[in-house]
């Protein structure tokens, strides 16, 4: 029986406890969009890379060199489409080749 009431009674402390803490949360976030607010600090070497090879097979080893040395496929895809949209959008059906070839398999 005391068991049962210091168990009862922790059920209720613990219940006026926790009504203390909000049951829901509101989010609060700032929109992004798919392109970021500047060309960012690798858009001059994203440009200078596809005007040395603008070909599918470029942009491809540019997406292995930059997975191979800092970041995932998707911040790599991030980089690369940024500096195009922002410092070189000569190269934009160029991505949409390489999107339309690769896509596929990522």
């Amino acid at each position: 029986m005391k068991k049962s009431l210091a168990l009862g009674m922790a059920g209720v402390v613990m219940a006026l406890g926790l009504s203390a803490y909000p049951t829901t949360v509101e989010a609060h976030a700032d929109p992004v969009s798919a392109v970021g607010d500047g060309p960012g600090p690798m858009a001059d070497i994203v440009c200078r890379t596809l005007d040395g090879d603008p070909t599918v097979q470029g942009v491809r080893q540019m997406m292995v060199n930059y997975t191979g040395f800092m970041i995932n496929r998707n911040l790599a895809w991030d980089t690369i489409l940024n500096g195009v949209v922002w410092d070189c959008p000569q190269h934009a059906d160029l991505l949409k080749d390489y999107a339309q070839f690769y896509g596929q398999y990522h």
